[in-house]
């Protein structure tokens, strides 16, 4: 379970840097949150049609109430199953995939954020 909850703390990261990016473009806090929220939610309901290359994407691992992500078999876990399920692609994946995103959005988010007047 250790091993599953380190995967998704990438995602998570990439997750809080999306997030900044998005509140530093958005106007208020409103729009803000329905930006973020609803791009979450598009990504979450179109990305079975990425295939298998949509585990690249740091979304991917970030748990949603759509949730077709390797991260819906940890209910199993929770159940008392072993953390056997997650295959070890996914793991890879889920500790690979979200660092380019978390950097390239903090960067972006930081260029957004020197050029607006506060």
């Amino acid at each position: 379970m250790a091993r599953a909850l380190l995967a998704l703390l990438p995602g998570l990261l990439a997750t809080f840097a999306f997030g900044l990016f998005i509140g530093t473009l958005a106007r208020g806090a409103a729009s803000a949150v329905l930006c973020a929220l609803g791009s979450f939610l598009a990504f979450d309901l179109f990305k079975a049609g990425l295939g298998e290359s949509a585990r690249w994407v740091f979304a991917a691992h970030v748990p949603t109430p759509f949730d077709t992500s390797p991260w819906s078999e940890l209910a199993g876990i929770a159940r008392g199953y072993s953390d056997a399920v997650l295959s070890e692609a996914a793991l890879r994946a889920a500790w690979i995939a979200p660092w380019p995103a978390l950097l390239l959005l903090t960067v972006l988010a930081c260029l957004a954020l020197g050029r607006r007047a506060l």
